[in-house]
């Protein structure tokens, strides 16, 4: 990491699941401590972490909220902490 990546992660610390593979060029999410904490998501698709989608939209759907709802655990919140 360079010590400018290092400092934006010591301000924005990335959410990444150990289980998931490191995206390149974004971050599925980060914090953010300032007036308040905030916790930023990148936009999460259906498929999972093979890469793999399910054949139909209902599917793809609750795989992409589930990823959101393991995003946010990451970061220590829940569903009930959507804005």
């Amino acid at each position: 990491m360079t010590p400018e990546e290092n400092r934006e992660n010591q301000f924005m610390p990335i959410l990444q699941p150990a289980e998931w593979p490191k995206p390149r060029g974004f971050s599925h999410g980060v914090t953010v401590d300032g007036p308040g904490r905030w916790i930023v998501l990148a936009g999460q698709t259906g498929g999972d972490e093979k890469g793999d989608y399910p054949p139909d939209m209902a599917g793809q759907v609750a795989v992409a909220l589930r990823r959101i709802v393991k995003l946010l655990g990451e970061a220590g919140a829940g569903p009930q902490h959507i804005v």
